[in-house]
């Protein structure tokens, strides 16, 4: 708030005659919070299939033969 780059609050002004407008700046600060929140689902469910995907027997074989 302090340094002013993204508005606070409100949008526009509902009762004006152009109707409703949304402006971009506006629209940043929910965009960013609903996709950090997704970012934290879609890790962890990203780790949980390579750590899935790791223990299979393809996976251990080629370990075994000298992969890395």
């Amino acid at each position: 708030m302090w340094l002013g780059w993204l508005p606070a609050t409100g949008t526009a002004d509902l009762r004006s005659a152009g109707g409703p407008a949304v402006d971009l700046a506006h629209l940043v600060l929910p965009a960013v919070t609903l996709a950090l929140t997704q970012h934290g689902v879609f890790t962890l469910y990203v780790r949980s299939t390579v750590l899935e995907s790791m223990r299979e027997d393809h996976v251990r074989f080629a370990r075994a033969q000298g992969g890395q």
